[in-house]
C-alpha cells in the first residue's frame, strides 16, 4: 500500500467487531467502494509487519480504551454518558457504524449517507489518534461523546445534519465535562471547553425539550 496517497481509508473495528449481518456487509461495500473504490482493506488483511496495520492496532486501543472508560458507570460516573456510550459501543463493535482509519482528517468525525432505503454511518479516526489521546486525553473523550452523539441520532432517523443535532452532541459533550470537572479536580478546561460549558451549563438537560429524548433500543440485524 503506497503510504504517501491521499487520503488512505482502513476498516479498523474494536474487539467486539466479529460479527455483522450480510446485509449490512452489503450496505458497507456499497459505500466504501462509491467513496474509495474496490480496494478498502480490512486490518486483518495487513500483514503482521505492515505499518499501517500496528498504526491501526495501536488506534483501536486508544479508541477501545476511551469507549470503555466512558460507558462505565464505574470509571466515568454520569447515566446519560454511560448509556450512549454503550450504544455507540454496540453500533462500531458490531460494524453497523463501522471506524475507519483516514489519513485526510484531524480527528474524529462522524459521516453518514442515506441513498434512498439505504443508509449508513461511520467514525472516520484520524492517523494521528493515538497522538492525539496522550497529548490531550479530555479532548479526545469529548470528541467521543460528540461523535457518539451524531452515531445515536443516526441510528435512531435523525439522519440529517440539522442545528438540532449539533446542538445535541454539544450538550452530551458539556454533561461529559460537568462530570469531568467534579470527579477530576485537577482537570481545567481550555477555551473551546469553555464556551461548551457555558453554552450547554446543564449538558443533555440544556433544552431538555427539544434536545433529548428516548433512543430506540439495540437490536442486531437478523437479515
Amino acid at each position: 500500500m503506497d503510504e504517501n496517497k491521499e487520503p488512505i481509508a482502513l476498516i479498523l473495528g474494536l474487539r467486539r467487531s466479529k460479527v455483522f449481518s450480510l446485509s449490512i456487509m452489503a450496505r458497507q461495500e456499497w459505500l466504501f467502494q462509491r467513496l474509495y473504490g474496490d480496494k478498502v482493506p480490512n486490518l486483518e488483511e495487513l500483514g503482521p509487519d505492515d505499518k499501517l496495520r500496528r498504526q491501526g492496532e495501536l488506534i483501536i486501543a486508544f479508541f477501545d480504551a476511551g469507549v470503555d472508560t466512558l460507558r462505565n458507570p464505574g470509571t466515568f460516573p454520569n447515566q446519560q454518558i454511560n448509556e450512549l456510550m454503550t450504544l455507540f459501543w454496540r453500533l462500531v463493535g458490531n460494524k453497523i457504524t463501522p471506524t475507519v482509519l483516514h489519513t485526510g482528517i484531524p480527528g474524529l468525525a462522524f459521516w453518514g449517507e442515506v441513498r434512498g432505503v439505504e443508509s449508513m454511518g461511520m467514525v472516520f479516526v484520524p492517523q494521528t489518534y493515538a497522538e492525539l489521546c496522550v497529548d490531550d486525553p479530555a479532548m479526545q473523550l469529548g470528541a467521543l461523546v460528540f461523535t457518539a452523539s451524531q452515531a445515536r441520532d443516526f441510528y435512531n432517523g435523525r439522519q440529517a445534519v440539522t442545528d438540532e443535532v449539533k446542538a445535541r452532541a454539544y450538550a452530551y459533550e458539556g454533561e461529559f465535562l460537568k462530570t469531568l470537572i467534579e470527579t477530576a479536580p485537577a482537570f481545567t478546561p481550555n477555551e473551546y471547553q469553555r464556551r461548551v460549558l457555558i453554552q450547554f451549563a446543564d449538558g443533555i438537560e440544556t433544552n431538555y425539550r427539544k434536545l433529548k429524548y428516548q433512543s430506540m433500543p439495540f437490536v442486531m440485524s437478523k437479515s
